[in-house]
């Protein structure tokens, strides 16, 4: 748990699918900061939420962390969603082949 004067950074990454590409991350965006992490965690709600367009991936990161970490972990994230959005592709081009 976090010390009561940590404040908390809100990031998030919006994931897009295009069809020649494939899966496709616009950018690391910045939600806001926060006083708590009660108030951070309804934060990167309203940024899923209200973000229109692709997937999002929320991160919420005490303002002390070390944020070339935070970026990376949500670049780790979007590589996993790629892969998988890959794979299920090519599955389905594969059924449909089959038909």
């Amino acid at each position: 748990m976090a010390a009561a004067d940590t404040e908390f950074l809100v990031l998030y990454a919006k994931v897009v699918d295009d069809k020649e590409m494939g899966a496709l991350m616009t950018g690391i965006f910045i939600g806001g900061i926060c006083r708590s992490e009660k108030e951070a965690d309804e934060l990167a709600k309203r940024c899923v939420s209200e973000t229109q367009g692709g997937i999002i991936i929320p991160r919420v990161a005490p303002v002390d962390a070390d944020l070339k970490d935070v970026i990376q972990d949500l670049e780790s994230q979007f590589d996993l969603m790629a892969d998988r959005m890959y794979d299920n592709e090519q599955i389905l081009n594969k059924n449909n082949r089959k038909r």
